[in-house]
């Protein structure tokens, strides 16, 4: 999970390098991979909290 976690940070961070119509893929493909990120972390964030 902490991975997980970690290596979303550098796709949230990515939005500022975002300048000019010609960078506009950076939001798609960091958009992609924050959603695939939450899809492993949220349901495993989840059963943790369920176990205890």
């Amino acid at each position: 999970m902490v991975i997980t976690d970690l290596s979303r940070i550098v796709f949230a961070i990515s939005f500022v390098f975002v300048n000019n119509v010609s960078a506009i893929w950076i939001i798609y493909v960091s958009t992609f991979i924050l959603a695939t990120g939450e899809a492993i972390y949220a349901p495993a964030r989840k059963s943790i909290n369920m176990s205890q």
